[in-house]
């Protein structure tokens, strides 16, 4: 039994707004939204009469589960005024998201035939709690118009992971009887198909976040305008501070043509999640015509194991890029623009390789980690890139007595390049073989097509309108660790349809399709025997799982 296409999943959501006058040029607001969604993940087949299977149990084999309950909502309030010429937002959100995994249909075989066939592997919740105050105001200066915006945030951070069931990875020493093909041999640990946290790996971290900004905005002449912004962040936890800007500008050369450029940095702090995680998870491999079970570790940054491997806290990512480009709007209708620019990022965080083998198993002990773990990794700051390319866009707008179209193409062109790696920590530079990063984990970085264009096309007759897309993606090169196994991805047109109508002035009824032809990848691998996996590549841009078609009914009050 295979599973290809998307998995079963359930969801209802909601959402308010409000707002409240409360005189002269004061009110109050407030706003959300809350998600329930629930997904089924469907994991590979465990064959009958294998290591990873109990025929007391599932006689036929049996395709494990995954229920993934996501829980989230937020919310935002605040008050908005004019004083003095200032317009004022005092505003506060929180928001909350929170995952639950659940395995069915599945077992721990080194329970034996008792083996429980359901296990909780816990949680992960993100709690988000903003506070802002932003001002502006504008001013005539020398016959021309200065905008000034100035603003103060605080931000709470908590990320919490829960323990799940220890029985979903606990060794059980349950060995296989007489009469099965594997008899006398000690059954793997583990649940199948399971990422669970464990006791060790809980944790609740929180850090708090303060900024402040202001940002000019300076109508030099009619036809020239001037931008230059200002920001100081400071983070309690490894973030620490930064400070970044932006300076822009705008010329029209006359009524049709503009040109425009800028230069700015910018900063990505590492989430609490990435310097936090930890998880255990079984993975499954083939093992001289077996299944067997491989416990692989994902390890917290600051864990006493992924020290012991030359983990350093995590920094934040660092930008700087430039760009410039030109409007025109060559007559009525038409607007056209292009757009060139180059990106830098500096440390970007990134996922080691599996770190595995005697070596690797050696330093852990050497460092009192007795825990099995049979392999390793972490997020470290690895990767310095640069990014060229350019954006062209291009809308035309015409009405006639068969109602109203608009056409916009765009297409977009960009290379990256690795300019620089991180060396191995010290204290995996001696081992042999060791690669903190190797060639496909570089590359998948960087895995995407190098192109994309889009042509979108909608009418609107009256109470009817149909929007009808093109998206091409362009091709590239999934790289493997040795370059004989990298494989070409070739390009591929996307269409996408939706038509609505409105029924009534608050009812809208809309049918439609994402990816209409039920285009799948290029294949660039056989299915694997065992499995029937390993057919289709990653990074494409539309995914892997063909075409979906919906009909949607929405009321507005």
């Amino acid at each position: 039994e295979l599973n290809y296409g998307q998995n079963p999943s359930k969801s209802a959501s909601g959402a308010f707004d409000f707002t409240l006058p409360l005189g002269g040029e004061t009110e109050i607001y407030a706003y959300g939204m809350g998600l329930q969604r629930d997904n089924i993940l469907f994991w590979n087949r465990r064959r009958a009469n294998t290591n990873n299977s109990l025929p007391e149990i599932y006689p036929n084999g049996f395709n494990p589960r995954t229920r993934v309950a996501e829980r989230d909502w937020d919310g935002a309030a605040g008050v908005r005024s004019t004083v003095s010429g200032w317009d004022i937002d005092l505003g506060t959100t929180l928001g909350v998201n929170r995952y639950s995994y659940h395995g069915y249909n599945t077992l721990n075989v080194s329970l034996g035939p008792t083996s429980p066939t359901e296990f909780y592997y816990g949680k992960q919740k993100e709690w988000d709690w903003n506070n802002s105050f932003d001002v502006t105001k504008g001013y005539e200066v020398g016959g021309g118009n200065l905008q000034v915006s100035l603003g103060l945030l605080h931000r709470r951070e908590q990320y919490i992971i829960g323990s799940g069931d220890p029985r979903a990875i606990v060794d059980g020493g349950y060995r296989f009887p007489a009469g099965r093909p594997n008899a006398g041999q000690r059954a793997l640990s583990g649940a199948q198909a399971q990422t669970t946290f464990l006791p060790q790996e809980a944790s609740n971290t929180k850090r708090n976040n303060l900024a402040a900004y202001v940002d000019l905005g300076f109508d030099v002449t009619e036809k020239w305008f001037v931008g230059a912004a200002l920001r100081q962040e400071h983070f309690d936890d490894s973030a620490g501070n930064s400070t970044i800007y932006k300076v822009a500008t705008r010329y029209e050369l006359n009524d049709m043509i503009a040109v425009r450029a800028a230069v700015n940095t910018g900063f990505k702090a590492p989430t609490l999640g990435q310097s936090a995680y930890g998880s255990t998870n079984s993975t499954l491999q083939t093992v001289n015509g077996q299944q067997v079970i491989n416990l692989v570790k994902f390890l917290p940054v600051n864990s006493p194991a992924a020290k012991a491997l030359g983990s350093e806290p995590l920094t934040p990512e660092k930008s700087f890029s430039v760009s410039a480009g030109v409007t025109l709007q060559p007559f009525s209708g038409m607007t056209m623009t292009l757009d060139g620019y180059q990106i830098k990022i500096e440390d970007r965080i990134a996922l080691t390789e599996l770190l595995q083998g005697a070596p690797v198993l050696a330093i852990l002990r050497a460092n009192g980690i007795t825990e099995q773990i049979d392999s390793a990794q972490y997020f470290t700051n690895a990767i310095d890139t640069r990014t060229k390319g350019f954006d062209f866009v291009t809308t035309y707008r015409w009405s006639s007595d068969f109602g109203s179209f608009s056409h916009t193409f765009s297409y977009n062109y960009n290379v990256s390049k690795i300019t620089g790696v991180i060396a191995n920590p010290p204290e995996l530079a001696v081992l042999p073989g060791v690669v903190l990063f190797g060639r496909s984990n570089q590359n998948g970085l960087l895995r995407s097509p190098k192109d994309k264009a889009n042509f979108t096309n909608n009418w609107r007759k009256d109470k009817l309108s149909v929007t009808l897309q093109f998206n091409r993606f362009g091709k590239y090169t999934q790289v493997a660790t040795l370059a004989a196994d990298d494989r070409v991805v070739k390009p591929k047109i996307i269409t996408n349809l939706d038509v609505t109508y409105d029924l009534t002035d608050n009812v809208r009824l809309s049918l439609g399709a994402n990816n209409l032809f039920n285009t799948y990848p290029s294949k660039i691998n056989a299915p694997g025997l065992t499995t029937g996996t390993g057919m289709y590549p990653g990074g494409t841009g539309y995914g892997m799982t063909g075409g979906s078609y919906y009909g949607r009914l929405s009321f507005g009050f």
